[in-house]
């Protein structure tokens, strides 16, 4: 390994766009101690100040940087090996953490989903090469509900009444509209594993937005978000879906036939509420006042607690 004093003592700046994701990664927390309560800043494993790439860069608390400069001589060093050891293992682990908290794998889930985005999932899902043929799968094509492609088939039940507007889940019996919903969110959660979406409320800052969040990226946040209808066509409501905080909007548009139940269209998904949601951005721009995120919702719920309380990342106060 080179001494310090061998490298040019000119630093050259890390770039924002690399400090975004450094820190990202590694949810604000020291790689090594794993401690959140002390302040971080990024380390070079080499040394070498003028060597910014992300392999090189680790978040340590203040107590880790000064080691990782420090030699023992009866004690163990923070040496490059086991820098690169923390950097690798923090990471996965924080990767793994986000995606358990967005799909609340393992624990008893109050998210309930209400809303699946039936055109997109299934090209998602097909084009990312997820397996999507379980137990369901089969038990739903079987009775005609999917094709091959995990599409919902459009038949309409005649003999079902309702006071509210169709939905394709009308198309079959209320078992039936059980099994599809619960198998749809399991594709939503196989399409988060796969993506690892972006948790905005994570980096709610213009600046990690524009270095992070790019067209044909995903996002998922828990925020009160504001509905209106925009229009009303062939009994289907489209409504405006948006928010905005801190100078940064969110918006895109949902259709009432993708909802699940009549409390979904006359409850969840208008005025404001808080939900869930897992998006696709489409692209984004600034107008006069703010950063806006035009995306396509994904799935849309209600019920946050456990993702609140288990994502690695300190989430902003609302």
């Amino acid at each position: 390994m080179k001494d310090l004093a061998s490298y040019p003592k000119k630093r050259t700046k890390v770039p924002k766009s690399l400090q975004s994701m450094i820190y990202y990664k590694s949810a604000n927390t020291c790689a090594v101690c794993r401690r959140r309560d002390i302040p971080t800043q990024i380390h070079h494993i080499d040394k070498n100040p003028n060597n910014n790439t992300f392999d090189n860069l680790i978040l340590l608390c203040n107590n880790c940087h000064d080691e990782a400069h420090t030699h023992h001589d009866l004690s163990q060093n923070l040496t490059q090996d086991k820098l690169i050891f923390c950097k690798l293992e923090w990471e996965k682990e924080v990767e793994k953490r986000s995606i358990s908290a967005m799909t609340y794998s393992g624990v008893s889930s109050s998210l309930n989903w209400t809303y699946f985005n039936f055109s997109l999932i299934p090209q998602s899902i097909i084009h990312f090469g997820i397996n999507y043929k379980n137990e369901k799968y089969h038990y739903l094509k079987s009775n005609n509900i999917i094709n091959d492609e995990i599409d919902v088939l459009n038949g309409k039940n005649e003999t079902i009444q309702h006071f509210y507007l169709p939905t394709l889940f009308d198309n079959m019996n209320i078992n039936n509209a059980h099994i599809l919903r619960s198998y749809y969110q399991y594709l939503v959660n196989m399409l988060i594993e796969k993506v690892v979406p972006y948790e905005i409320d994570a980096i709610w800052r213009r600046t990690e937005i524009k270095t992070l969040v790019k067209p044909n990226s995903y996002i998922y946040f828990s925020n009160v978000m504001y509905f209106s209808l925009v229009d009303k066509k062939n009994e289907c409501e489209t409504k405006k879906i948006y928010m905005h905080a801190k100078g940064i909007k969110v918006e895109g548009y949902i259709y009432s036939n993708y909802m699940f139940s009549s409390s979904s269209q006359y409850k969840t998904f208008c005025g404001h509420n808080t939900v869930t949601g897992f998006y696709l951005v489409k692209h984004i721009e600034k107008d006069s006042k703010y950063l806006v995120i035009h995306v396509t919702p994904i799935a849309l719920g209600t019920g946050t607690w456990e993702y609140s309380s288990n994502t690695p990342y300190f989430l902003r106060n609302k």
